[in-house]
């Protein structure tokens, strides 16, 4: 067959890989060399006219080092931009015959191959827009929309002192100081610096001021180990109270404390 296929791969927080489902390797017109990766394939290609969504899936086995297991785990691919050019492997000088762009929805392993779900271009008409009435704020602490600095409210480089299990683990007593109420940080967020979770995020549900001791609701993809690094910010709730008292930033509070339940449906008239 002459026809191959050379994926571009943009992945969050890394460096793009280039791959073909070609035995060889391809170099292409961009001057980039595009590497064999085993196993790699296209699932049924979707097409789809005016701005319905083109879907396609690509499968693969973990058989090199560009994509490995430890990134699956990671989520690196999730969000990633793919880029799909179909060139004739003996003239790709020529130029590729067609062009796809697919963004990663979800990526999936069964333990010995992956599975990714890619969406195309008009995915991004089909987001949801807007916000929401709620009681409680949308926005993350920390975040634009919140716009409150995490300067007197986090710790930052706090190293892990000792670790109970894949939820439990204490911090070093000397880099986040006694005095929080235990509730301070519930909810709260810990921000992985350092080790094999860096970059990544947990909650915490739970927080015991005398120890430092920290659990959180979801274990991270990989180990918590001793010296690890991490950010610790505090949690909010989204109540308009917590962001008064606690953050003292009730101007930005972006939720609607006093809007009508659904309760108030079943209320009967008063005399």
């Amino acid at each position: 067959m002459r026809l191959c296929s050379l994926y571009e791969i943009k992945r969050v927080n890394s460096v793009p890989l280039y791959l073909t489902n070609h035995q060889r390797a391809v170099k292409f017109t961009d001057n980039r060399t595009y590497t064999p990766s085993g196993g790699l394939a296209s699932g049924a290609y979707t097409g789809a006219t005016g701005f319905e969504d083109a879907t396609t899936e690509i499968t693969g086995a973990i058989t090199s080092d560009q994509i490995t297991l430890d990134d699956l785990r990671r989520g690196t691919y999730r969000g990633a931009t793919i880029i799909e050019r179909i060139v004739d492997w003996r003239y790709p000088w020529a130029g590729a015959h067609s062009t796809y762009r697919y963004f990663v929805e979800d990526i999936k392993f069964n333990g010995r191959d992956w599975k990714a779900e890619l969406h195309g271009l008009s995915s991004l008409l089909h987001k949801t827009r807007g916000g929401y009435y709620s009681r409680l704020c949308p926005a993350t602490l920390g975040d634009d929309a919140c716009k409150r600095t995490l300067t007197d409210v986090s710790f930052s480089l706090v190293s892990v002192a000792t670790v109970t299990d894949k939820r439990v683990f204490s911090a070093n007593l000397l880099q986040i100081p006694s005095g929080f109420d235990g509730t301070y940080f519930v909810w709260g967020t810990i921000f992985w610096q350092a080790g094999l979770n860096r970059f990544l995020r947990s909650t915490i549900y739970d927080y015991d001021d005398a120890t430092r001791t920290i659990k959180i609701i979801q274990p991270p993809p990989f180990e918590i180990a001793v010296n690890d690094v991490f950010q610790i910010i505090a949690g909010c709730d989204g109540l308009s109270l917590t962001c008064q008292g606690k953050f003292d930033h009730l101007d930005h509070h972006q939720g609607m404390p006093f809007i009508r339940g659904t309760h108030q449906a079943f209320n009967t008239p008063q005399a």
